[in-house]
């Protein structure tokens, strides 16, 4: 049998190649964001052609009026309560600007439908993902245990259910689809913030697609950081299914030893621990955001007894079994 150190090594592998697809996915998703930010800078850019005003506000007091302001209406009841901003009101409510005011409203709304499109994009493709890296990690954990105890022993298929269970469980407060729509609301709020500033304080066109650009990239690493998390998490609780499965009854913490590695995923390795006590942040990973730890099973000489392996009987040349502890 090898030494646990190279199944130790085995595993950071193993979980390192489910992670390559999280990030490939990530990077396909980092496309959709950059076409949905291009889309909004072009609607954003045309507007602000037509809309700069003059104006004395500065963007701190831009910024607290769109943060008490819903919409257009709203945003002129709470210039009008500041007698200095009448050039600017009255601007807003020129014949000239009606129209223009509406152009902004179109575009805030272009901003929501893009954000929520971006969202039916992207999830059913983690979906995808997940389901993908937990019937890998199950397998690949029931193989490994196989090859680390030296017995063929039978095993059950994957659960889809209890699959699609791990994969809507809110772990950390809420599942993956809450957070991901989280995420795009955010983007939307922040994308028509920046567009209502960009007019109030005549920010020029190239610095407002500049900063647009800035919100959706910043949605993404969200998005990525979303998608690597998950991947982690999927990953190591179908691992754990394997050991209920089979009776293992610890596990061993396997931190990737790195300069990136972080503290507490430092001070688990190698640890071992009680299959009751692996909780996500609590002993188990993911312990974190980015999180690229894992575990391996711990084999105890009687679960190798309980198992059964496979051999060739010497005298007759058939296929029997014996006890798996057996040298």
């Amino acid at each position: 049998m090898r030494s646990q150190s190279y199944w130790e090594k085995r595993k950071a592998r193993e979980l390192y190649e489910q992670l390559v697809d999280a990030e490939e996915t990530a990077e396909q998703l980092r496309r959709l964001y950059m076409q949905s930010s291009k889309e909004i800078e072009d609607k954003a850019t045309q507007i602000l052609k037509r809309f700069q005003l003059k104006h004395n506000l500065t963007e701190t007091e831009a910024r607290r009026l769109l943060r008490r302001a819903g919409d257009t209406d709203a945003l002129l009841r709470l210039l009008k309560q500041d007698p200095k901003n009448a050039d600017l009101i009255a601007e807003l409510e020129a014949p000239a600007y009606a129209a223009r005011l509406k152009r902004l409203e179109t575009v805030q709304a272009n901003v929501d439908m893009v954000t929520r499109r971006l969202y039916s994009e992207v999830q059913p493709g983690l979906s995808s993902l997940f389901e993908r890296i937990g019937r890998r990690a199950y397998y690949h954990q029931i193989f490994d245990m196989q090859q680390r105890s030296g017995a063929a022993f039978p095993f059950g298929l994957i659960d889809d259910k209890r699959l699609r269970q791990v994969i809507e469980t809110p772990w950390s407060g809420k599942n993956f689809s809450r957070r991901l729509w989280d995420n795009t609301e955010q983007l939307a709020a922040a994308v028509k913030e920046q567009i209502l500033l960009g007019i109030l304080t005549g920010k020029p066109q190239k610095q407002m697609a500049d900063e647009i650009r800035g919100r959706f990239s910043a949605g993404s690493n969200a998005t990525r950081r979303l998608v690597r998390t998950e991947a982690n998490y999927v990953a190591n609780q179908m691992q754990i299914e394997s050991y209920r499965e089979h009776g293992v009854e610890k596990y061993i913490y396997v931190a990737i030893l790195d300069l990136r590695t972080s503290l507490i995923c430092r001070e688990l390795d190698k640890k071992t621990f009680r299959i009751e006590e692996a909780v996500p942040g609590f002993k188990y990973p993911p312990m974190h955001p980015w999180c690229r730890s894992t575990t391996i099973a711990w084999m105890p000489a009687q679960l190798l007894r309980k198992l059964e392996q496979a051999a060739i009987d010497p005298e007759t040349g058939e296929t029997v079994h014996i006890p798996g502890d057996r040298t």
